[in-house]
């Protein structure tokens, strides 16, 4: 198994610690360093593989119409999609995976006649 700590070698309790604490937050501070220094041009070999200079000479004027546009747009394709995708993907395999997976108890059929002691009592019982 993928935890048996016996063939392979684990972590102690604080390298797991360190590592879930510290992982993500050193990776945003890579990050954060490589953007600022492609922001000040530091790095212009970076600057130029990641800028967008297709239209170098041309100007684009944002305006907040065209921002709640593309807003808009981004909103209606990313749940579009995201229904398509469950419709034809999660939904299907979902049922195919309860097809196959075995109910726990096995295929019980509920019996036709309860038993008394779960009863309710009659109607004649009650107003005597």
């Amino acid at each position: 198994p993928a935890r048996d700590c016996t063939t392979t070698k684990c972590w102690s309790t604080w390298g797991n610690a360190f590592w879930i604490g510290l992982s993500r937050p050193l990776w945003v501070l890579g990050w954060v360093i490589l953007t600022l220094a492609c922001y000040f041009d530091y790095l212009p070999f970076f600057n130029r593989i990641f800028a967008a200079q297709a239209n170098m000479t041309d100007y684009y004027t944002y305006s907040a119409l065209d921002a709640l546009q593309r807003a808009t747009w981004y909103f209606v394709l990313a749940y579009g999609t995201s229904l398509v995708t469950w419709c034809l993907v999660e939904k299907p395999f979902a049922t195919m995976t309860g097809w196959l997976v075995p109910k726990k108890g096995g295929a019980r059929t509920p019996s036709a006649k309860p038993q008394e002691a779960h009863q309710a009592p009659a109607a004649t019982e009650l107003s005597a």
